[in-house]
């Protein structure tokens, strides 16, 4: 079976609505920089990088994500949101989308409106 997950543009129209959003990236960087409103903060990695977190999928499953909805995976730029995007097309969740360029493409187009 193939699974697969799509990809678009970090963009402000992208990230606006009711939408299902994971920011993957780690609790330092949250406290660092903020993230989206409304959106799931569930680190893929460890907060050194090294490693995928073992729990990062037990932790999604257990938020309250739905998995029959879409579900959009946003980091700093969009190499971890893509691997997370990944775990989570192979373990059942219909559409998942990686938000291109992630969040440091969004401060870089002038968005400033990010939630500690």
């Amino acid at each position: 079976m193939l699974f697969t997950f799509d990809s678009i543009d970090a963009t402000y129209e992208n990230i606006v609505g009711d939408k299902q959003i994971i920011d993957v990236r780690t609790h330092k960087e949250f406290d660092i920089t903020g993230t989206l409103k409304g959106a799931y903060k569930i680190p893929l990695t460890t907060e050194d990088h090294s490693q995928i977190r073992t729990e990062f999928l037990d932790d999604v499953l257990s938020s309250g994500i739905d998995k029959n909805k879409p579900v959009y995976v946003i980091c700093r730029s969009g190499v971890r949101s893509r691997y997370a995007a990944q775990i989570l097309s192979k373990n059942g969740f219909k559409k998942v989308i990686n938000l291109n360029g992630g969040i440091l493409k969004l401060y870089m187009d002038g968005y400033k409106n990010f939630v500690k």
